[in-house]
């Protein structure tokens, strides 16, 4: 088993999240060496990874992309939107390829509408 952040460390919103969560969980002991970090961006990188997944991984993915559907394992998508309301067409499109939807602070939560 792997836990597999698909992120990029960056000085933008979704980059300080991807970063920290990492960080943080590198600190444990008993998960921390099971983290990858994946730049997305980095397309050879990213068909490796999810060509080397398997059904006990956790993905972590920081926005939405169209390799998620062929990662194999359990998918998160942890969504960052700047408003008082996930635009259905959002939502539809995050829960085509995601197993699970994490929003990042208890103001998005408060606000997340299902479909």
């Amino acid at each position: 088993m792997k836990i597999s952040l698909f992120g990029q460390r960056n000085h933008l919103g979704v980059g300080t999240f991807f970063s920290e969560l990492s960080d943080a969980f590198k600190k444990f002991y008993y998960i921390g060496k099971y983290i990858e970090e994946v730049d997305p961006f980095d397309l050879d990188k990213l068909k490796s990874a999810v060509a080397q997944s398997n059904l006990d991984d956790i993905n972590i993915w920081f926005w939405q992309h169209p390799a998620i559907k062929s990662a194999k394992g359990f998918n998160i998508c942890w969504a960052i939107f700047e408003s008082d309301k996930l635009p259905q067409e959002y939502l539809a499109n995050l829960y085509e390829y995601a197993d699970l939807i994490w929003v990042p602070s208890l103001w998005a939560s408060s606000r997340l509408y299902f479909l």
